[in-house]
């Protein structure tokens, strides 16, 4: 996300997923970072001048997202999932899952409960 903001530049030689510090190759702004559990990130937003905030942690913390300066366009490969074992793949509990997941109720709690948590590609397909 910050890269994506244009306030750092990450090595391209590293998984986005682990990326530290230590792969910021570009600096333009000299931001001085320090690392913290992302749980305590949400207790420094009013102490310092940026905090990137993940969203599981903001909305736990009953902050607002559409607050945030800028949100993260997360690739689908990052996103939690709900996973079922093949074995069950075709057990009632299985198929309501998927059916509960894929409702148009379900997309209208995360519109009104979440707004800005970003959505799966296939939602907004």
């Amino acid at each position: 996300m910050l890269e994506d903001e244009g306030l750092i530049t990450i090595s391209d030689k590293v998984d986005a997923l682990t990326a530290s510090v230590k792969d910021i190759i570009g600096n333009p702004k000299n931001l001085k970072f320090v690392e913290v559990e992302a749980a305590q990130l949400p207790r420094l937003v009013e102490s310092e001048d940026l905090s990137a905030v993940p969203g599981n942690y903001a909305l736990a913390a009953e902050m607002d997202l559409l607050d945030a300066l800028a949100l993260e366009d997360m690739p689908d490969d990052y996103r939690n999932r709900v996973v079922i074992n093949t074995k069950d793949v075709d057990k009632q509990f299985a198929k309501d899952i998927k059916e509960v997941i894929k409702s148009e109720d379900f997309e209208k709690i995360i519109d009104e409960k979440f707004q800005g948590f970003g959505k799966p590609k296939w939602m907004k397909e």
